[in-house]
This record gives structure tokens, sequence and C-alpha cells, in this order.
């Protein structure tokens, strides 16, 4: 007996409720079915690593999910993985294909100016924020770059971005958002 005939019988059996004829011979081997995983559940999966500080973990699933299907979210989430351990070269070429594929999303330049920060470029690190936020005008935006000024002890710069996006955070009525980026510009 095949063990497709005792799979499909068993899968007959929970959709029709219909009784299987008892088995006469089992399989030498056990039956395993298989499941394969889509390029969401790679995501998660990944993710729930990254979470974990599981950053190989978390870049093993991205790189899963690249092989199904090389999405803009899944290169971008890669390549923030990879500036987490360190490896910021390879972060750059998944950051870069992101914008190749979606170059109006200013969030991926964002990303990228904060790794040309970790590489201590600062003149890429504040072009990309620039044209993340002159895409994106957020108060995320407006907070990466002064984070990016302040690493690049350029104070007055940063306080005049932070307090642009503490302003949108208050008027978003995002309190814990608005009371860290307090804290930081009291920190400078």
């Amino acid at each position: 007996m095949s063990n497709f005939f005792i799979l499909g019988g068993a899968i007959a059996q929970l959709l029709l409720g219909s009784p299987i004829a008892p088995i006469t011979e089992l399989p030498s081997q056990p039956v395993i079915v298989a499941q394969r995983k889509t390029t969401q559940n790679w995501l998660e999966t990944a993710r729930e690593r990254y979470q974990a500080n599981d950053y190989y973990a978390a870049i093993s699933g991205f790189t899963e999910a690249i092989k199904i299907k090389p999405t803009v979210e899944a290169l971008m989430e890669r390549s923030i993985a990879w500036s987490r351990v360190e490896e910021h070269q390879r972060a750059l070429i998944d950051i870069n294909e992101a914008i190749r594929k979606a170059p109006k999303l200013g969030k991926l330049y964002v990303i990228r100016g904060f790794i040309y920060m970790r590489l201590n470029d600062r003149k890429n690190a504040v072009e990309d924020m620039n044209k993340g936020i002159y895409l994106e005008p957020t108060g995320t935006a407006y907070m990466s770059r002064g984070l990016v000024f302040i690493h690049f002890n350029e104070i007055d710069k940063a306080r005049m971005d932070l307090n642009i996006a503490a302003q949108e955070s208050k008027e978003a009525m995002d309190m814990r958002r608005y009371n860290h980026i307090m804290e930081l510009l009291g920190s400078i």
C-alpha cells in the first residue's frame, strides 16, 4: 500500500467523515508530510528571531523568504539584521536592492542613512536622511536625521530635527514617542 494512499484516505475521512478501510500493511518508514513555508511564514519566523536578538537566525529566515520572493520588505528587514551584526556592506547590498525596487519609499533611504552613519560616512548618511524626509516628511524621519546629527556631533541641527519630531508626536498624541524625544533633547 503506498504512502500516498494512506495519506489520501486520511484526508478523505477528515473531509467527508467517511470511514477508512483498515490498513493491512504499515509503511516501513514513517509518513512525513512536509509543509512548504511561504514567504510570509519565513518573514514571521525571521521577525520572531530578530525580536529574540537572534540576528543570524533572523538573517537565515529573511534569506529563505527572499529565495522564494525577493520583496522590498524582506530585503529591507534583512538589511537591518545585517547591520545589527555589524555586516554593513551586506546591509548596503540589500537596502540598495530594495531602493532599486521601490525608489519612492522614503523609509528605505532613512535605513540606508543609518547604515552609512554606522560606517561613519556623514555625507551619504545625511544625504539619504534628507531624501527620506523629502519623500516622507514624518516625525520618524526627522527623529532619525536628528540621531544622525547627534552621532556626528552636530547638536544644533539635531535639536531642530528632534523638535520637529517631538511636535509631530505630540500632535499625533503619541506621548510615548514624545516623551522619548524630550528625554533625548534633554540629554544633548
